[in-house]
């Protein structure tokens, strides 16, 4: 048996420690790695507690080989933007081995797109890096983030956004949502919340969900889901039989 390097995963403003191991114990839950290692959680009794927080900003629980997100980039997600960048890439991590993730960001131009692809350490990083850049300074085309998502296969797509639209815009975007065959749960923030009929409409139209969530919730689901992380340990030693 050989020793290798610890291989820390740091969620964004956490203390979460992850480590890798060749087999996990009965009963917990495991994460794929490109070395064909595992990564498992050192405090597996903190996944019920996480989950249900996770239920709560999204509605529904995650599930599914691919599960996609598609968040608009416009300035009125400035107020978010970090909490978004943390809660994502944490989600990625409650997903299957086998599962895929995606993400299309809605920009003033063409949307920036990270493929499916497995939860791995190189595609969580992916994720976080693109969703803590700098927002859009014009209009976004969410309907374009959307169109981006039609080829991924996904089984769950998740609408973040922010910015209130016009209901002339609802039905390109629901035709958009349509040609993804996923079921599309939207997370209505901010001004978003006053599009609520439309939303919701957009939702039930492809077997989906629709969630309101205030400033004083979201900030809580935030503060909650970073105190119930922190509970993880140390990081442990890393070894696999060769």
């Amino acid at each position: 048996m050989s020793t290798v390097a610890a291989v820390v995963f740091g969620l964004v403003g956490t203390g979460t420690a992850w480590y890798l191991s060749s087999s996990a114990p009965h009963g917990e839950t495991v994460f794929a790695d490109e070395t064909g290692l595992v990564m498992q959680e050192t405090q597996p009794e903190v996944v019920p507690a996480f989950d249900a927080i996770l239920k709560e900003f999204f509605s529904t629980p995650l599930s599914g080989r691919t599960v996609g997100f598609v968040v608009d980039d416009d300035l009125s997600m400035a107020p978010y933007s970090d909490g978004i960048a943390f809660l994502i890439p944490a989600v990625a991590t409650r997903l299957d081995t086998e599962s895929r993730l995606a993400v299309s960001l809605a920009t003033d131009s063409t949307p920036n797109v990270l493929r499916p692809s497995h939860v791995t350490q190189s595609s969580i990083a992916g994720a976080k890096t693109m969703l803590v850049g700098s927002m859009s300074s014009g209009q976004t085309d969410l309907a374009a983030a959307l169109s981006a998502s039609a080829d991924w296969g996904a089984d769950q797509i998740f609408l973040v956004l922010a910015n209130p639209f016009v209901s002339d815009s609802i039905e390109p975007l629901i035709q958009n949502a349509k040609q993804t065959g996923a079921e599309l749960h939207v997370v209505a923030l901010g001004n978003a919340r006053s599009a609520a009929a439309d939303l919701e409409r957009m939702a039930n139209a492809v077997g989906g969900s629709y969630r309101a969530i205030d400033d004083a919730a979201f900030r809580g689901v935030i503060d909650e889901a970073h105190l119930v992380l922190a509970r993880l340990g140390p990081i442990e030693k890393v070894t696999r039989n060769d």
